[in-house]
């Protein structure tokens, strides 16, 4: 069972961010809200944090062991996609001397990113046994 604490303070922050979104749509605060944003966060914003409520009331370490690994390896490969970006793209200015469409350079660099993040998260795993952070 969650504590009360994140619950209400799940739902103060939904509450505040629900105002915001109206408040920006009607009154143009920011003037990036649009009707379909703010009505897909009035609805979509309850469901996910309903869902992440019920998920963290499973129990089963197996569960755990998945979705940490599937977890793990997704954030260790975005963040060396953006490294490898920031490196060959902004640091050594690669697009100056070679003629390459940005999608072809996300196509060619995200799958060897993830492969090496979801290489180094099942060593990482392996050296921990793979026991997820809360359950460890």
């Amino acid at each position: 069972m969650m504590p009360r604490r994140y619950v209400w303070l799940a739902i103060s922050l939904y509450l505040a961010l629900l105002v915001f979104s109206w408040l920006d749509y009607f009154m143009g605060l920011t003037g990036y809200a649009t009707l379909g944003g703010a009505l897909l966060y009035t609805v979509i914003a309850p469901l996910v944090t309903l869902a992440g409520f019920k998920i963290h009331q499973i129990k089963s370490l197996k569960f755990w062991q998945v979705t940490w690994t599937i977890f793990g390896a997704a954030v260790l490969g975005f963040i060396i996609y953006g490294v490898v970006n920031l490196l060959l793209y902004r640091i050594l200015s690669l697009p100056a001397w070679v003629e390459m469409d940005a999608d072809v350079r996300m196509v060619l660099s995200m799958p060897i990113s993830y492969v090496i993040g979801a290489y180094l998260g099942y060593r990482l795993g392996k050296s921990r046994a793979f026991t997820p952070p809360l359950l460890g």
